[in-house]
């Protein structure tokens, strides 16, 4: 679906997916997964026919997308980083191994977070050996990166950043509520709380230090 930023009617891109879980936009189209069908789509922001960049993905979950390529995680254990051009081609395989979940990607960088090990990884754009950059507390559920470091919501537990090289991981909100999606801004960070038996869910704010 799509709607104007300024509000109005919904409108429909592409309907009669299986499970699209996922998406990302660039300024020529949307980006998205489709777990039960294990395939990564694309259609024109505008609409028109889908077309499919990656078949036989099981268990696609995150995407991401800059300038050059699409980039998304294999997410089951051993599963895998992957990424192919924008316009469709032979995937390339970053990095293998783990649980790849959340995914984020910057001007030489892939991130994602490790839904079992509770690890943040990155790599190089062009594939390498992937480092560790944190070990967190609590199941990794949203990621995304801005500037000089990377910010994460764990589930049930906080929001936190890291230097991008990686190091000492700092809490910028603690005990709260489950969260899920995580997006920063040139001023604060915002992410999503799904409440609990005694709180309603909302959408946070704080301001970055």
């Amino acid at each position: 679906m799509s709607v104007p930023v300024g509000g109005g009617t919904p409108a429909t891109l592409v309907s009669g997916l299986s499970y699209p879980l996922a998406i990302a936009v660039d300024g020529a189209s949307v980006y998205w997964t489709d777990t039960d069908d294990g395939t990564v789509m694309k259609v024109p922001i505008g609409g028109g026919p889908a077309i499919t960049l990656a078949a036989g993905q099981t268990d696609a979950q995150f995407i991401a997308v800059d300038s050059t390529s699409v980039y998304w995680t294999i997410g089951n254990t051993g599963g895998a980083v992957t990424k192919m051009p924008l316009d469709g081609g032979t995937p390339t395989i970053l990095a293998t191994g783990g649980f790849p979940w959340s995914i984020a990607v910057d001007a030489t960088h892939v991130y994602w977070s490790d839904f079992v090990g509770h690890t943040l990884m990155s790599v190089p754009l062009g594939g390498g050996t992937p480092t560790t950059l944190s070990t967190m507390d609590g199941l990794p559920v949203g990621l995304t990166v801005n500037g000089a470091s990377l910010y994460w919501a764990a589930l049930n537990t906080s929001v936190m950043k890291v230097p991008l090289g990686g190091g000492v991981a700092t809490t910028l909100a603690s005990g709260q509520s489950p969260n899920g999606g995580v997006a920063v801004n040139a001023t604060s960070v915002y992410w999503t709380s799904f409440g609990d038996n005694s709180n309603d869910g909302g959408v946070m704010r704080l301001p970055l230090e």
